[in-house]
């Protein structure tokens, strides 16, 4: 059942990425379907324990993302570059992970974003103020999340 889910999230996140990257929009259309497989996911792997590891783990992705926007902003003149889109679907994600996976999935992205801009920057592909779709790495944290349990 598990290889089931983790096909269904993979072919999602390859879905969502190309999405992203094409048109700059994270659907909430995708972003409910991942929040209802991620209930069943958690239910089904972990009992109900899992859906509230999974509901507590979104909780804190969002007090955490608040928290940086608030800090963040200050520094930015013409606001924030991250979309609504990216939260929830960074909460998505926290909530089909669950703890402890959510810190394998975000550690993931954080690695696999930094390591863009680096060589974005490195390379003059991109600058300081270049912008870019953030639901590549996101998907990256998800199925690392989701094969933390598989690999290991």
């Amino acid at each position: 059942m598990k290889s089931v889910f983790l096909v269904i999230f993979t072919f999602i996140a390859c879905v969502g990425t190309l999405v992203d990257n094409r048109i700059h929009i994270i659907a909430n259309e995708m972003v409910l379907l991942l929040l209802a497989l991620g209930v069943v996911y958690q239910f089904l792997m972990n009992g109900f324990m899992g859906i509230v590891y999974g509901v507590i783990s979104m909780a804190v992705v969002f007090v955490l993302f608040m928290i940086t926007l608030k800090l963040t902003k200050g520094f930015s003149t013409t606001g924030s570059k991250i979309g609504a889109g990216d939260l929830k679907l960074m909460m998505a994600v926290a909530l089909i992970t669950g703890y402890p996976d959510v810190l394998t999935a975000f550690t993931a992205m954080s690695v696999s974003m930094v390591a863009y801009v680096l060589v974005g920057l490195s390379t003059r592909m991109m600058s300081m103020k270049s912008t870019f779709p953030m639901a590549v790495f996101i998907m990256i944290g998800l199925v690392a999340g989701l094969f933390n349990g598989v690999l290991i």
